[in-house]
């Protein structure tokens, strides 16, 4: 397809509700624009495996207790995080923006990452891959981003907040503190 093609079929996409985007950035004369699916263009795939997590979550909770299963699901995370992180060495808060890097290519989410000014870290998901499975469970995702950011920038805390405000583009906000042993 050529570019024209491209940016017409997204554009009928977009007109139809199956797709949202944002502004990015890019060069003056060329802006970039970041798409991403929209609730209704979510529902219009099959999504079996967001059935499949949330009965394995549920069935996790009644098995073995809400708690456990969430220490269960932070050690997944802590798991993806030593396995992005094999072959790394050094300081691991120093190799940050390489390593958020990796998460973003092997988890195929969409964010951005800032820096908060008080030596921590704020990453804006637009693309999570458990935003469906966290809306009956929201548990899940600061257990498995506690364990997975920990585990890849050090003993800092983590929240993730979903976000309520704004155009609905952005679904949720991690916050990576600054390292108990800096303050």
């Amino acid at each position: 397809m050529t570019p024209a093609g491209v940016r017409q079929h997204v554009s009928a996409l977009e007109a139809q509700g199956f797709v949202t985007h944002r502004k990015q950035g890019g060069e003056p004369n060329r802006p970039t624009y970041l798409y991403r699916l929209s609730e209704e263009g979510k529902e219009s795939f099959p999504r079996r495996y967001d059935l499949f997590a949330r009965a394995l979550l549920q069935s996790m909770k009644e098995e073995v207790g809400a708690e456990t299963a969430m220490r269960l699901v932070e050690r997944v995370g802590t798991r993806v995080a030593a396995a992005l992180s094999a072959g790394s060495n050094g300081d691991r808060w120093a190799g940050r923006h390489e390593a958020l890097a990796r998460v973003e290519r092997e988890l195929a989410w969409q964010g951005d990452v800032a820096e908060d000014g008080a030596g921590g870290l704020m990453v804006t998901l637009y693309q999570c891959p458990f935003q469906s499975v966290s809306k009956q469970h929201p548990e899940v995702c600061p257990a498995f981003f506690g364990g997975l950011f920990r585990t890849l920038l050090g003993p800092r805390p983590v929240t993730c907040t979903p976000v309520t405000d704004g155009p609905g583009i952005a679904c949720c906000r991690i916050t990576v503190g600054v390292d108990p042993a800096d303050a």
